[in-house]
């Protein structure tokens, strides 16, 4: 859950700069990733049709991935599944990067 931290930083920079922005985006696309690690959750106890791996890394890319970082975290969802997660870790160095390049800038 450290990898939240500096994205925290930076986004609350920017809304003291003015631009609240990014931490709205940031803040309702985790609570999507969120919500769907846990419905996939259930639906995988269930035995219900799961939500599509690429439908969870959409979500993730559009900023969604500190909240599937921390549903993940807290379901014990995904986390031995490496075909899933190095994507994941894929989009958080992005966004990551992303924000070096707006910020150095």
């Amino acid at each position: 859950m450290l990898a939240v931290l500096p994205l925290i930083a930076a986004a609350a920079w920017m809304a003291a700069q003015g631009n609240p922005w990014p931490a709205a985006v940031y803040l309702a696309a985790s609570l999507v990733a969120a919500g769907q690690q846990c419905s996939d959750k259930r639906r995988a106890r269930e035995g219900g049709f799961r939500i599509a791996e690429t439908a969870l890394h959409g979500v993730e890319l559009m900023g969604g991935w500190p909240g599937a970082l921390l549903a993940q975290a807290v379901l014990h969802h995904k986390t031995r599944k490496w075909s899933y997660r190095i994507p994941l870790w894929g989009i958080v160095a992005l966004h990551y990067a992303a924000w070096a390049f707006w910020l150095a800038r």
